[in-house]
């Protein structure tokens, strides 16, 4: 073996962060609940101990990289019944705290793995992979309104009283609320050729394309996505 590519995640860095941007210096953790999360942790604690070891290996660690299959992200909840929100023109809770994020077009996303193939430097060595510009929940949700055309107000609520409404696939709400900055200097400093070419505008509306050709998004009228009027009308 010449060089293996072990594609890892941030969220092997936990959920407890002192200072940002968070280097790969960070210790590894599993303060993560999920199965996925857990996996990738133990994945990584296994291929650095092989690189140790003088196994030629290279660690990239992504952080939200998004394509059509997956789509934007929300802070609150998995559902994505909020982009018909958005194109009906109705207004989206958002936690007031606003925590940074980043987000990655999987498009270059790949073109970072091209970068470390093959590449002497690489081996051995451990990277964020994810877009140098960190972004608000609330920046992330304007850019989505822009690739679709539809500006919606935003509603602030406090994080805590959020968490406490039982808000349906909320599992991701807790880890997203706590604020993410992965620091992408090393990443770029042995690989100046690399940029994040895709704007955020860009991507969200790409991936958005793919889930409607997909037939995915559903309507947000439906009962199953009542709450969040509900819950709108409860807090104003």
């Amino acid at each position: 073996v010449k060089q293996l590519i072990h594609i890892s995640s941030c969220v092997s860095y936990g959920l407890d962060f002192q200072d940002f941007p968070v280097t790969e210096t960070h210790p590894l953790t599993s303060d993560y609940t999920n199965e996925y999360s857990q996996g990738k942790t133990e994945g990584e604690i296994a291929i650095r101990s092989a690189i140790d070891n003088g196994f030629p290996a290279t660690v990239l660690k992504f952080a939200s990289t998004i394509g059509g299959y997956t789509g934007p992200k929300r802070l609150l909840t998995g559902q994505l019944a909020w982009i018909d929100r958005i194109k009906k023109g109705k207004p989206l809770l958002i936690a007031s705290e606003d925590p940074l994020m980043q987000f990655l077009a999987s498009e270059d996303a790949v073109a970072g793995v091209m970068e470390v193939i093959n590449s002497e430097k690489a081996i051995g060595e451990v990277y964020n992979l994810t877009n140098p510009e960190a972004i608000t929940w609330s920046e992330h949700d304007k850019a989505v309104m822009r690739a679709l055309g539809n500006d919606v107000e935003l509603i602030p609520v406090p994080t805590d009283v959020l968490m406490s409404a039982d808000i349906p696939a909320g599992d991701c709400f807790h880890e997203f609320s706590v604020p993410t900055h992965f620091s992408m200097d090393k990443f770029c400093c042995d690989f100046p050729n690399w940029k994040a070419r895709v704007s955020y505008e860009t991507m969200f509306g790409n991936a958005i394309k793919v889930l409607e050709d997909q037939g995915v998004i559903p309507n947000c009228e439906d009962d199953e996505f009542a709450w969040e009027d509900q819950l709108i009308e409860k807090f104003l």
